[in-house]
């Protein structure tokens, strides 16, 4: 089932299928239609949710949608779908093996699971622990992340603009201990109110789990937005943002 396959399918369960031969509209108390009325509005409104989907992911909704097709009203007068498929692989060599291997994960799977697995990897070890990275570490990680695992487009695609670094420590998070010494010195220069030691903890706890922040997600939710921290940090939020800074650059390709 190809995407026009799909379009069409979901055309026809949008606009005639929630429907009895009465003509009732009865789509959203059919129980099998409404358990997969989020996955049909994501596909429906979403034109580059199946172009991204893994092989494995276009199954599921294949597999899916088949099994609603018998609720599409006038079922006799569906239109005829033709599809046109390409064989990739048209001739064999004697004595050579066929490449029987397919691309089932996505980059992002396949990104978390090399991360996951070789945690204990020299240039992998260091990121969690705060540790700074060298043009060698970079290399080994770009090589492997990038180019063995998918392509530059394939990451821009699955990561957008995230730097591999951080990206990295996202995935296996950060040490607590080692996220408590980044904002050391400014715990150690500042007397912290209450209200500080607060906002200061919840910073922590976020970079702990998602493996870093920028400055200006403390202006976005979960945070309280910039006026809020003008006003619980004052000229203090200056040093606060140094360490934040100091903390990412230690994931950060170094400059020469």
């Amino acid at each position: 089932m190809n995407s026009d396959t799909v379009d069409i399918v979901l055309q026809e369960l949008m606009e005639r299928g929630i429907k009895t031969k009465g003509g009732e509209q009865i789509g959203k108390t059919i129980l099998q239609v409404k358990a997969q009325e989020r996955m049909v509005k994501r596909i429906a409104d979403d034109s580059e949710y199946l172009d991204g989907a893994s092989l494995e992911e276009l199954e599921r909704i294949r597999v899916t949608l088949r099994g609603l097709i018998r609720f599409i009203a006038d079922s006799n007068t569906r239109r005829t779908i033709i599809t046109d498929l390409k064989d990739p692989i048209i001739a064999r060599v004697e004595g050579q093996d066929f490449d029987i291997t397919e691309h089932y994960e996505d980059c992002k799977q396949k990104v978390n699971r090399y991360i996951n697995e070789h945690s204990d990897d020299d240039d992998i070890r260091k990121l969690p622990y705060n540790e700074p990275l060298f043009g060698e570490d970079f290399s080994n990680l770009e090589n492997t992340l990038i180019y063995e695992l998918g392509s530059e487009e394939e990451y821009q695609n699955a990561f957008d603009d995230v730097p591999l670094g951080l990206l990295v420590r996202r995935i296996v998070k950060l040490d607590h201990q080692d996220t408590m010494d980044a904002f050391g010195e400014f715990i150690n220069n500042h007397s912290l109110s209450p209200s500080q030691n607060a906002t200061l903890n919840r910073i922590i706890s976020y970079v702990e789990q998602n493996g870093y922040i920028q400055f200006e997600q403390l202006t976005q939710p979960p945070f309280d937005g910039l006026k809020s921290l003008i006003l619980v940090f004052g000229k203090g939020l200056k040093d606060l943002k140094v360490g934040i800074d100091r903390l990412n650059h230690n994931a950060l390709v170094p400059t020469a």
